[in-house]
This record gives structure tokens, C-alpha cells and sequence, in this order.
């Protein structure tokens, strides 16, 4: 590989020239199946399509980069599922090379709490908004319409929603359970509004609901799409 500063030939996978070290521009090189490659940033052999390094992190963006090695054998051993796509990686990885998912951080595994916390109060914000529903849909006639009405579309809406923070619980379909989450805060701000029982039950479903949505919506990674 030639450095574009001074000329100098490399050896191919290295990341800065030898003679001048300005940091080498890496070339594409036609991937091979079963085919291994050295880290240009660690030098332990991964996936030659690996995206991420999983042993200290380097991004590969682009394509695959780096020199392939003659060796196509890799460590032999136990495999775990990765929290953040579902795929087999091998049990060692620091970092999952398919979607970056990074088990130095927060214990690995233990991140999938968040998806799973966001999950259970979105169902308890929805469950408690379904009451606060009922007791104004049924009963809100003898106060006014609009607290019959917001007490039907809550009979509606809170009910998406705990299938959405089921989702979350066992953290899959990101995007499904993100969308699903919002009609639990939709419907307590109506409840709030609709007064009547649901100003008893709208703040919490409201505030929950909210909670909920903001941990299903950081949690991304965590979730098998």
C-alpha cells in the first residue's frame, strides 16, 4: 500500500506509513468467504466481514479492510446470542462485530434492563389510564361529553400500548413498540383534560407513559428487529 504523503510502500493492513506515519488510507478488498483478517487497530484476527472489531471496538466502515490471513481457523469454544441483534457471537467478544453492541459497557447484557424497565411502565402507565378509561367512558355521561368521550378513545388507545411495552419486555420490534407508546400519552393528556375520575388517573398514566417512552426510545440496540 502506498502512502499518499511521501510515496513510501506499506505492507498491507497497517495503519500509518512507515516513514512518514501519516495514517494510511485503507483499500477495499474483495471479501472471501470463511476468510480471516488481522485488526488494524489490535491485530487479533476477526471475520473478515466483520463491521466492528470484538475485541477493542474499531469500526470497519465502508467495507472490510485489512490484510486477510492464511489461517482461516478461529478460536473454537462457546457462542452467546448478542443482546443488541440477535446474532451468534463468540463468548469472549467485547464487542459484537455485526452491530457494535458493546458488553464493556454496563455489564453487557445488563443494558437489556432498560428496554425491559421502559416495557413494564409503559404497561402499568396504560393499565392505570384503562381504569381511569372505564370509570370515565361509562360514567362520564352524568358529567359532561367530553369526559365520556376521552374515557372511549382511552378504552382505544391505552390498550396499543400495553402491547407496545410487552414488545419492550421481550425486547423486540424496536420500532413497533416505540409507536405504540405514544397513544399511552395521548390518551392521559385527554384524560387530564376530559377531568371527571381522570384527572385521578390521567397524571400518572401521563407521567408513566412518558417515562416509558423515553426508555423504549433510548433502547434501540437492545432490541432483536
Amino acid at each position: 500500500m502506498k502512502c499518499s504523503k511521501c510515496g513510501a510502500e506499506n505492507n498491507e493492513g497497517t495503519r500509518f506509513c512507515g516513514d512518514c506515519g501519516k495514517e494510511l488510507e485503507t483499500r477495499l478488498i474483495e471479501r472471501e468467504k470463511g476468510m480471516m483478517k488481522g485488526c488494524i487497530s489490535c491485530g487479533r484476527k476477526i471475520e473478515w466481514d466483520a463491521k466492528f472489531c470484538k475485541f477493542c471496538g474499531h469500526a470497519y466502515g465502508g467495507g472490510a479492510t485489512g490484510a486477510p490471513k492464511s489461517d482461516t481457523s478461529s478460536a473454537r469454544g462457546q457462542s452467546r446470542t448478542c443482546v443488541g441483534c440477535g446474532r451468534t457471537i463468540d463468548w469472549d467478544a467485547n464487542v459484537c462485530q455485526y452491530c457494535g453492541y458493546d458488553f464493556r459497557d454496563s455489564g453487557g447484557a445488563k443494558k437489556g434492563k432498560t428496554a425491559f424497565a421502559g416495557g413494564i411502565i409503559l404497561v402499568i402507565a396504560a393499565s392505570v389510564g384503562l381504569v381511569g378509561s372505564f370509570i370515565n367512558g361509562f360514567a362520564g355521561y352524568y358529567w359532561y361529553s367530553f369526559s365520556q368521550a376521552s374515557g372511549l378513545l382511552g378504552m382505544i388507545l391505552f390498550p396499543l400500548s400495553i402491547v407496545g411495552g410487552a414488545f419492550a419486555i421481550i425486547r423486540k420490534y424496536w420500532i413497533v413498540s416505540l409507536i405504540l407508546s405514544i397513544p399511552a400519552v395521548i390518551a392521559g393528556i385527554l384524560l387530564i383534560i376530559g377531568y371527571y375520575f381522570g384527572i385521578f388517573f390521567g397524571p400518572p398514566a401521563l407521567v408513566m407513559g412518558i417515562i416509558g417512552l423515553v426508555l423504549i426510545a433510548v433502547s434501540s440496540k437492545q432490541f432483536k428487529h
